[in-house]
């Protein structure tokens, strides 16, 4: 697995005309709910050019669906995100060592301060998160097998 998701890093980090400050492993990897056929998520972020910078326009976020699939964000935009307690981006604080693909003194510092952003809203964020999947389960069960699905809920 630690070659596949360096290997996403690469590619990722090839692709991206950002300077990325952060990137770790999201979704199944980082909870350890991985398989074999699990596809790799990458999520970070970056810095933007001094082109950006300079004319007061700063990109929100670059998308790859290539290759890899992953999102990296502008710091800004992850800051807010940060602040709204986005399910797919809080979880870069809490991500282990090993799926921290690139490191830098601002995702540590981010990392020692998730204090600063998890908080009540949480609640609200993630449990929306899962009314929503919960809806796509019961929207599935009237068009399909409902033995299929339900199968498949719980192995999700």
């Amino acid at each position: 697995m630690e070659n596949k998701l360096f290997e996403a890093a690469t590619v990722l980090n090839t692709k991206s005309k950002y300077h990325i400050m952060g990137l770790a492993a999201g979704g199944s990897i980082a909870y350890g709910l991985n398989t074999e056929s699990s596809d790799i998520d990458l999520r970070g972020f970056a810095l933007p050019t001094a082109s950006e910078i300079l004319s007061l326009h700063d990109f929100e976020q670059q998308e790859f669906r290539e290759d890899v699939d992953g999102v990296v964000y502008s710091l800004r935009k992850l800051v807010s995100l940060l602040l709204a307690c986005n399910p797919n981006v809080i979880e870069l604080l809490g991500v282990r060592q090993e799926y921290i693909l690139v490191d830098s003194p601002i995702y540590v510092y981010l990392r020692n301060h998730k204090d600063w952003f998890v908080s009540r809203l949480a609640a609200n964020t993630f449990g929306g998160y899962a009314t929503q999947q919960l809806r796509r389960i019961e929207n599935s069960m009237n068009r399909e097998n409902k033995d299929k699905v339900a199968e498949n809920a719980i192995r999700s």
